[in-house]
């Protein structure tokens, strides 16, 4: 609308008793013969940061439910010893042949135990131990406090071999996380073994795994994975033998 002179934009009207209020604001209106020179800005890279070196690991599953899968479930995570790391590409070695088996496309947060934790029943939710452990690679573990590793958005995390449910994650500085109210490993039945201090440790993050083509394999064979990064001379190798965890049902759990 034009009062006077000036160019207005009516952005609301209220009807009161014998007038009408209107919200004006000022409009600038801009003609071809008006027209301001465009300022194309200035670029602003992205900081360079460093890849570091990349932190490679090889795990072994069991089944998702309580039926047992048909083949055995491997997988691959991955990381960056600095914050510059992004992905890295796997290839799968079977008899001097390099297969491509895709890419890590996030880090996993990768670490290792800070201190010991015991044996504990299988078929128990552990109450008292405490995971402590630190992070390594450039990512980070979920928070989470669900109260029960049998909350149904409760992670995993994997100590050597066994994985763990968890019902509890709080950072405690200088990348060491508390992990609490451990379901021990479903896997297996009996008691659990007891994991040193240094033990490998991985948060499990679905988005950030790959999972390797296991048809030309079957139990006892080795399997051997290598990945390498922006970062990395050569690449980094990891192996293992297929057990076939995932073949065998989980047991049922008592809280």
């Amino acid at each position: 609308q034009v009062f006077g002179s000036k160019h207005v934009r009516i952005s609301g009207i209220e009807h009161r008793a014998g007038y009408v209020v209107l919200d004006c604001a000022r409009w600038m209106a801009r003609h071809a013969t008006e027209a301001l020179p465009d300022d194309p800005g200035r670029h602003q890279p992205p900081p360079d940061l460093a890849a570091g070196e990349t932190v490679l690991r090889l795990i072994e599953l069991p089944s998702a439910g309580a039926i047992a899968a048909t083949a055995p479930i491997l997988a691959v995570a991955a990381g960056g010893t600095e914050a510059g790391w992004r992905r890295a590409a796997i290839a799968q070695h079977i008899d001097d042949v390099y297969l491509d088996a895709g890419s890590v496309s996030a880090p996993s947060a990768i670490g290792e135990l800070v201190s010991p934790i015991n044996v504990h029943p299988a078929h128990l939710i552990d109450r008292s131990s405490v995971l402590l452990i630190r992070i390594d690679t450039n990512a980070t573990p979920p928070e989470f406090n669900g109260g029960t590793p049998l909350h149904p958005d409760a992670p995993y995390v994997m100590i050597g071999d066994e994985l763990i449910r968890v019902g509890s994650i709080e950072p405690q500085g200088n990348g060491i996380y508390a992990v609490r109210m451990l379901l021990r490993d479903c896997a297996k039945a009996g008691v659990t073994t007891a994991h040193p201090a240094g033990s490998a440790a991985l948060f499990l993050d679905r988005d950030s795994l790959v999972f390797p083509d296991l048809r030309a394999l079957s139990i006892g064979n080795m399997i051997e994975i290598s990945a390498i990064a922006l970062g990395d001379d050569v690449p980094v190798m990891v192996s293992r033998e297929v057990a076939g965890t995932a073949i065998r049902p989980c047991d049922p759990v008592h809280g």
